[in-house]
């Protein structure tokens, strides 16, 4: 693939610090779209890897601030756990209806999001349902776009950010007297490994500029393997050579709970929506990783080990 010019939105995060490394290996020109309030370890991170970094009060006016006509911006702008203060919706589609109208005024004219496995219009999750809002965002946009869906994330390969569950998780091992499980961990995941999904989004670029295989396409992506949560979390345990107790917390005993002291919190929602998606599963239903991108998954074991 010859080099192109790239804008990425959220490239401060683990996602995003991981694809500017991988992008920049590949002499591919890259803009980072960053809010003034970034962490200056995550900046420092992208301008060492060679990425020009773009930083504004209000995120989203620096695109003002690019080239025009580049080739693909990534939209990886989001969260389940929005920082004090703001809302999902705040986080989600304000940036996303922004980043539309500076592509038209820009000329840009391909646009790959990173969403969710769990987004649907009628999710019991103001996240799930913000997602799916996003999306058909990005699907009335007149935009040339590819929607990845990625199962949980796991891995580190590049950088100082990690997947933000399973930072928490690795945390509790070391430092908890016990691990918190909701509903006692029997929901399903199929985890990815980083490198998997940046590979993903590096042949999604491919076919937004040259191969046109992928595009107008929502694609979901997974591991090779599925298991429930709290298997994952004694393989975790496993892996850190630490055993702590497992503690089953009922989903609706922590909502009740959140409920009744919903007046004294004005982040409760937040709350709600993790601990709701903690008891749902997170499996593709379609695998399109090696059937649409023809990426073999990492094992687990392997993605795993970038831990040690």
């Amino acid at each position: 693939m010859s080099s192109k010019s790239l804008i990425i939105s959220g490239a401060t995060g683990y996602i995003g610090s991981h694809l500017v490394a991988a992008l920049r290996i590949l002499q591919h020109n890259v803009y980072c779209l960053t809010g003034a309030k970034s962490n200056p370890l995550d900046v420092a991170f992208l301008k060492a890897a060679g990425a020009n970094v773009i930083t504004n009060h209000k995120l989203i006016e620096g695109i003002n601030y690019l080239p025009r006509d580049a080739d693909v911006l990534i939209h990886l702008i989001g969260s389940v756990e929005p920082k004090y203060g703001d809302s999902s919706k705040k986080l989600h589609l304000e940036p996303t209806q922004e980043i539309i109208h500076n592509c038209h005024k820009n000329n840009l004219k391909n646009l790959i999001l990173i969403s969710t496995l769990n987004a649907n219009e009628n999710a019991d999750t103001e996240y799930a349902r913000n997602k799916w809002a996003q999306e058909e965002l990005i699907k009335l946009s007149g935009l040339n776009y590819i929607i990845i869906r990625p199962a949980l994330v796991i891995g580190r390969s590049q950088g100082i950010r990690d997947s933000k569950l399973v930072l928490k998780y690795l945390k509790y091992i070391q430092n908890a007297p016990f691990i918190p499980l909701i509903n006692n961990g029997k929901n399903l995941i199929q985890p990815i490994f980083i490198d998997d999904l940046i590979q993903a989004i590096i042949i999604s670029i491919e076919s937004l500029t040259e191969t046109n295989l992928l595009n107008m396409l929502t694609l979901e992506i997974g591991g090779d393997t599925t298991l429930t949560f709290r298997e994952f979390v004694l393989k975790l345990m496993q892996l850190t050579k630490k055993n702590k107790p497992l503690f089953n917390i009922k989903a609706d005993t922590a909502l009740n709970f959140i409920s009744a002291i919903k007046r004294f919190s004005p982040n409760t929602d937040n709350l709600c929506d993790q601990i709701l998606l903690a008891s749902q599963n997170n499996i593709c239903q379609n695998n399109d990783l090696a059937s649409r991108f023809k990426i073999t998954p990492t094992t687990l074991n392997s993605a795993l080990d970038t831990y040690r």
